[in-house]
């Protein structure tokens, strides 16, 4: 039995001058790779290099550092880009997570809506995890939930926060993409100790 799916991490790590730097990576199983070639009515090509050239990458904002990344029967890429001023506004696109991190008397304040995340497709879309799940069962294909982890590091002391789990003021947050009660990602930090 094969198992996969699809992988995204997200660190985010700000520092106290508000600078700081995002880092993506966002990886396919071949074998969800595969599955899909196997049920596509056109040419799929590279799956991996679809994903890339869907992914909005030429919209990102100049200093990105784009590189392919493939290990262990994953395939896709990782994303790299410094930011400054406590500015995030370039990763909040329209169609995308809207992402926000901003600074109020010494408080530092991250913010990730992840409600568009979250339930199944549209009837438009293309098929559900759970109807792909369904078919590569009857292939003896186990495909495990998408898996979806972010990190987020501020400067200063853990005020509040959602996080799942926490070690200082670096904030963990494992999104499960079937649970709709989760529509936010939030934390906060006092820079001022």
């Amino acid at each position: 039995t094969a198992t996969g799916c699809l992988r995204m991490d997200m660190a985010v790590r700000v520092e106290p001058d508000g600078t700081g730097t995002v880092e993506i990576e966002v990886l396919l199983s071949e074998t969800l790779a595969e599955l899909a070639e196997a049920f596509s009515d056109e040419d799929t090509g590279d799956l991996c290099t679809e994903m890339l050239n869907e992914s909005g990458i030429s919209d990102l904002p100049a200093g990105v550092e784009v590189r392919d990344r493939s290990e262990d029967g994953w395939c896709g890429f990782e994303i790299s880009f410094p930011f400054t001023d406590f500015d995030l506004t370039e990763l909040s696109t329209d169609d995308g997570m809207p992402i926000r991190l901003w600074v109020e008397d010494q408080m530092v304040f991250f913010d990730l809506d992840v409600s568009d995340l979250n339930g199944d497709t549209d009837e438009d879309e293309d098929m559900s995890f759970q109807q792909m799940a369904a078919l590569a069962k009857v292939f003896d294909v186990e495909l495990d939930e998408p898996k979806m982890l972010f990190e987020v590091t501020l400067p200063g002391a853990s005020v509040d926060h959602n996080a799942d789990s926490t070690q200082g003021s670096t904030f963990n947050w494992e999104l499960d993409l079937f649970d709709e009660s989760r529509t936010s990602l939030y934390a906060s930090a006092d820079m001022s100790h």
